[in-house]
């Protein structure tokens, strides 16, 4: 069982990306310090299947899709 969820910094450097549990549900984000605003968050629910992306642009971020809970 994997437990350490904490942040690590992407190959290319550009971003941090973290992931936090809440039972079945899964919120990855990726954020960039230089853009805060480009970041990415996803979501998978281990329960109900679902799964969903959302990526920022230059006026705004990224917000947490709907993945059920």
């Amino acid at each position: 069982t994997q437990n350490n969820f904490g942040q690590i910094k992407i190959a290319s450097g550009a971003y941090n990306a973290s992931i936090a549990e809440n039972g079945n549900l899964f919120t990855i984000t990726a954020t960039n310090s230089d853009a805060p605003k480009l970041n990415i968050v996803a979501c998978v629910n281990l329960t109900n299947g679902a799964s969903g992306i959302n990526k920022g642009t230059t006026s705004a971020a990224a917000t947490t899709p709907n993945c059920g809970s």
